[in-house]
């Protein structure tokens, strides 16, 4: 007897809340109401033995999903729930994520979350803001990007990295693109401090590490627990996954962001293969540069 037809998740990614980058990159999205959660966690150990089970998942969830995020983030209406939410679909309406778990929970450990209103998560982004501390306490976490190869990542050491900047800051280039391509090469040179798990998650406290490298590289660890960065394109951090046919699905990523203006680049990924850039027929990217959320 088959399974009956179920709604598909919708997209993945911080689309639908204020305060964040993303809502540009999916403005037509309609905005989910409830969420179904794989586990919520304050301890990254706990998070990421809840988010690999859930990549091992067979059949594999829709591209996007498991999608890790701080509760702080995505807001759910109980304000109590805190720590890394492994989300694994947003939905409109609760009938439709109930019946995701029944299709896909075959450990009986996942439940449903209602998503906070607009109103409610407005107010809690404006309190935010207005916490002299939130600079040192705000908590960012994020994955490495995942897909059937599983591929690790090559971390590398702040100091090299420094390096490769001070190299590119005494040449000249034309363009962001002669940027990028300088930064890439120089990149390619270094000898990794260390290789990561694909879909690991990592967690960093304050801006000072996210912000070092102009967020083209974030802030990681190797096993030794020493400090190392990865390339931004090597993890899920602030991006939208969005279906396009049953197989295919449509990555955009915030990659740059400089006087709280942030840039966008479109991918295609699959559980597969991962992200590929689109080719040109493809390409559907039209997104104005965009300040941090309009609360």
């Amino acid at each position: 007897k088959g399974r009956r037809q179920v709604a598909e998740p919708l997209a993945a990614g911080l689309y639908f809340r204020d305060g964040h980058y993303e809502p540009r990159a999916c403005q037509d999205c309609p905005a989910p109401t409830w969420a179904v959660v794989a586990g919520v966690s304050r301890e990254l150990t706990s998070a990421n033995a809840t988010i690999d089970e859930a990549y091992r998942l067979e059949p594999s969830l829709p591209p996007g999903y498991p999608w890790a995020v701080h509760t702080r983030d995505i807001q759910f209406e109980d304000a109590a729930i805190q720590g890394i939410a492994i989300v694994t679909g947003l939905f409109r309406n609760k009938p439709d994520a109930l019946a995701w778990i029944e299709q896909h929970d075959q450990q009986e450990r996942w439940r449903v979350e209602e998503l906070a209103s607009e109103e409610v998560a407005l107010e809690r982004l404006h309190k935010n803001l207005m916490d002299p501390e939130r600079l040192d306490t705000d908590t960012f976490v994020f994955q490495l990007e995942y897909d059937a190869r599983q591929r690790p990542v090559p971390a590398y050491k702040p100091s090299d990295l420094d390096g490769v900047f001070d190299k590119i800051n005494a040449r000249s280039w034309n363009s962001f693109e002669e940027y990028e391509a300088m930064r890439d090469q120089f990149t390619e040179e270094l000898t990794p401090s260390c290789e990561l798990p694909a879909g690991e998650l990592f967690l960093t406290t304050g801006y000072d590490d996210i912000n070092r490298f102009q967020r083209m590289f974030l802030p990681a660890r190797c096993s030794d627990g020493q400090l190392a960065y990865v390339p931004l394109r090597a993890t899920r951090y602030q991006t939208v996954v969005s279906k396009i046919d049953e197989d295919t699905a449509r990555l955009i990523q915030v990659t740059l962001v400089e006087c709280d203006v942030a840039t966008f680049e479109e991918w295609r990924y699959t559980n597969a293969l991962g992200r590929r850039a689109p080719t040109e027929d493809e390409t559907r990217l039209a997104l104005d540069s965009s300040g941090c959320g309009e609360p």
